[in-house]
């Protein structure tokens, strides 16, 4: 018995099909420029749309222009004004359809000695240097969502 297409994580397109050619777009949120940039940067090169936002709040106004369109945000977890944590419960009730990923450079001991929730959510430690085989693998490849 052949198993269900619909069934079947990132399908491949048919043979007389073309692959969807707009790459999947991804919002990256941390506070440390350096970070979201060079998060960004590896990103873009390994053929993913971005965007970027320095807080919560940039990160809401690009959801609400884009929210129909991002697979997966990627957020710090320690941010000023809102945590990441309250960032991804807000964007989880909003557009339940974008995958989220918490990243943080603190352990889980220090974040729960400071009363920071990340319950729900996959939380991953900076730095993860196999970041992109894991975008890749809940999204799929850049050109396949």
């Amino acid at each position: 018995m052949t198993p269900d297409p619909a069934l079947t994580p990132n399908p491949q397109p048919a043979p007389d099909q073309p692959p969807d050619q707009t790459p999947a777009l991804v919002l990256v949120v941390d506070d440390d420029d350096l970070v979201r940039w060079g998060t960004a940067r590896k990103l873009r090169r390994a053929g993913y749309e971005v965007l970027e936002a320095a807080d919560a709040d940039e990160a809401l106004i690009e959801m609400q222009e884009h929210g129909t369109r991002v697979a997966l945000m990627l957020s710090d977890v320690i941010m000023p004004k809102q945590t990441g944590y309250e960032l991804c419960q807000a964007v989880h009730t909003r557009w339940p359809h974008t995958q989220i990923l918490l990243l943080s450079g603190y352990t889980p001991v220090a974040m729960d000695r400071h009363g920071i929730q990340t319950t729900g959510y996959a939380l991953l430690q900076k730095p993860v240097p196999d970041l992109l085989e894991i975008i890749t693998r809940l999204i799929g490849p850049p050109h396949q969502v």
